[in-house]
């Protein structure tokens, strides 16, 4: 990794969109951070930690290309056909150069906002007399939950297929501290040791979080502890815990984690209604955490405008969708999610999830579900002990979405698997569980319903970009 990644890096224009910044911060000509200025003030914590989220909104990560593009199409949700630019990622070919531009791209910008939340975890102890109230323990609880978190889907994409005996060779650095080196790689199942105690002291620091209190509104006292679902919060902390537990096949503690959300107050993250979904078709009222991007028009304009030539379009066939969504009264596959463009350009239902509509304030949305209690329930079921108690999980999620109901089923996997395809469109979890399941074979985006891609280990991790495997000898 180039050492320019691990100095601090905000960049100005987002800086600009922070209106409760008033004084932004100096940068040195070799981009290393005026550490005296920025930490000797509560405020300059704060920042950092903002700039963190603007970075995750953005479309080179979670405000695009890691959440709506390129997990999805590895998870085979779009018909991404021959002269798609996105084709060859679809087809697991991840040698061209465009595809490892992709990649590329993500790895530097995730590490990139992990070494800036280092330098919070570098200096806060030093600073906590400069805090007030319980600022600092929420402050330190989000960058560590933050590193966590861009750590695990670093693994999640790049690391081994965590299900097999190849948890134990090598992934990717993990980066605990500031260096202008490259760390080494380590072992998966050492990886993932180490993200579990961050995870674990992430929740202990942030058990006083305003939202058990106050809900998602948070405390309105300041900007800081209010609007608690924009942060990743106690509720999306257990939340990623659980999700990392599932992940290394540990379903006792995984449903324990989960249940931390699962017993929240009801009023906190209710499920959408029917009558919500025309200003909110994103369904965001479950959602633990989301973030914000005002340029999310741009994102939509990009992917799923029905402007867009037919082979720049992301949208799954036609076949595919009525397979997935075969009852009507779902919310999920409401017109105002999925449906034929008005002006007649296309024959088969476009994705609206991300169409720049307005809201009841009046304000066009732009909310991006990252973590949601619908997932919550998904690992509550995977991970019960018993079937009738994983399909009790199973249909709350069901009946809360308006589909119907299971009664038995000789095939559960087959049933999270369907769930997880209704639920998660444009949310970039669909290629990671198929990872962690490590499915032999999963349906093909680019043909009718019933047709599989064989998987392997090949099509499963995604080759470290080429500058990183050049830093580092010998390679993984």
């Amino acid at each position: 990794m180039k050492k320019a990644i691990i100095y601090f890096s905000l960049l100005a224009g987002a800086l600009l969109t922070m209106t409760a910044c008033k004084k932004y911060l100096d940068v040195r000509p070799e981009d290393k951070i005026l550490k005296d200025e920025a930490f000797t003030k509560e405020s300059g914590f704060m920042t950092q930690l903002n700039g963190v989220y603007l970075n995750m909104s953005s479309y080179d990560m979670y405000g695009g290309k890691m959440h709506m593009l390129i997990p999805d199409v590895l998870g085979q949700l779009y018909n991404a056909t021959g002269g798609s630019p996105y084709n060859n990622m679809s087809r697991y070919t991840y040698t061209d150069d465009k595809t490892k531009g992709y990649f590329a791209d993500y790895w530097s910008n995730a590490y990139s906002s992990i070494a800036n939340l280092n330098l919070i975890l570098d200096n806060i102890d030093k600073a906590k007399n400069v805090f007030t109230n319980n600022n600092y323990n929420l402050v330190k609880g989000e960058a560590l939950a933050l590193r966590t978190f861009l750590h695990f889907d670093l693994m999640r994409l790049f690391g081994p297929i965590y299900a097999t005996t190849d948890s134990a060779t090598m992934s990717i650095p993990y980066y605990s501290y500031r260096s202008p080196m490259a760390r080494p790689y380590v072992k998966g199942n050492d990886l993932m040791d180490s993200l579990q105690r961050d995870i674990s002291l992430a929740a202990s620091l942030l058990a006083n979080d305003p939202v058990l209190k106050y809900g998602p509104g948070g405390d309105s006292s300041s900007n800081f502890t209010s609007y608690r679902k924009y942060r990743l919060n106690y509720y999306a902390v257990k939340a990623l815990q659980a999700r990392m537990y599932l992940y290394r096949l540990d379903k006792v503690n995984a449903l324990a984690a989960v249940q931390d959300v699962l017993n929240a107050p009801a009023a906190y993250f209710p499920f959408n209604t029917i009558g919500s979904v025309p200003s909110d078709p994103a369904l965001t009222k479950d959602c633990l955490f989301q973030l914000e991007n005002y340029k999310l028009e741009d994102t939509y304009n990009k992917l799923f405008a029905t402007t867009l030539f037919e082979n720049n379009i992301l949208m799954p066939r036609g076949d595919a969708l009525t397979s997935i969504f075969n009852q009507n009264a779902d919310l999920r596959i409401s017109p105002f999610r999925w449906n034929l463009p008005s002006d007649g350009s296309r024959t088969e239902k476009v994705f609206y999830k991300y169409s720049p509509v307005l809201n009841n304030l009046g304000n066009t949305n732009v909310r991006i579900p990252i973590m949601r209690v619908a997932e919550c329930y998904l690992i509550a079921a995977e991970a019960a002990p018993d079937r009738p108690t994983q399909l009790q999980y199973l249909n709350k999620l069901k009946a809360a979405r308006g589909a119907d109901l299971i009664v038995s089923t000789n095939d559960f996997t087959g049933e999270i698997t369907k769930e997880y395809r209704r639920e998660f469109y444009g949310e970039g979890q669909m290629f990671y569980y198929y990872k962690r399941i490590n499915a032999a074979n999963i349906q093909d985006g680019l043909a009718a319903p019933g047709t599989m891609i064989s998987m392997t280990k090949a099509k499963y991790v995604v080759p470290l970009p080429d500058a990183e495997r050049q830093i580092h000898l010998p390679n993984p």
